[in-house]
């Protein structure tokens, strides 16, 4: 699958064996639409691999995973620019941490805090507190997302902003 996603962009983002954030802005084909691309390479891994795929669009990797996952197995949608925020307020927030082990077994933890989390620095703490409810010592770890969201405390400026941040992934220490 990484093979047919090097034809058309070099800016991949592995995430598994069999997923990966693409970034086909600027793609080796030249073809203007995502979508477009997004189908031709779900043609090919069919083709290539008798495999389904699935495949998320949007203007950052939180709206385009969101979408890849919306319409699994072997789906396709596209969530653009102008409609993301209504997209995104119909969705249930009820996840911070989703945790999926190797053998694809699924948990979430959460924690409520009474104000704006607004930097890594703020975040890190409790994410490294919800990660000491999981044991993952002996139950190796194959996707770890980390969600924050609450707009009912933000201000009318932050109500409706979204931002994508990037955590750098420090291994746990051992015990």
């Amino acid at each position: 699958m990484h093979k047919i996603f090097h034809d058309y962009t070099d800016l991949i983002e592995p995430i598994s064996l069999d997923e990966a954030f693409l970034d086909v802005t600027e793609n080796k084909k030249g073809i203007e639409l995502g979508v477009v691309i997004a189908r031709e390479i779900k043609q090919r891994i069919r083709e290539t691999t008798e495999l389904t795929a699935s495949a998320g669009v949007s203007y950052c990797k939180f709206l385009a995973k969101i979408a890849s996952d919306w319409r699994k197995p072997d789906g396709l949608m596209v969530i653009h620019p102008d409609r993301a925020l209504d997209f995104i307020a119909q969705l249930k927030v009820e996840k911070t941490l989703k945790v999926k082990f190797l053998d694809f077994q699924q948990i979430t933890r959460s924690i409520t805090v009474d104000h704006i989390l607004r930097t890594k620095d703020e975040i890190l703490p409790l994410a490294k507190q919800l990660m000491q409810q999981v044991e993952f010592h002996s139950h190796p770890i194959r996707l770890l997302g980390l969600g924050v969201s609450n707009q009912k405390i933000a201000t009318p400026q932050e109500e409706n902003q979204w931002i994508e941040l990037e955590l750098e992934f420090e291994p746990w220490p051992e015990k």
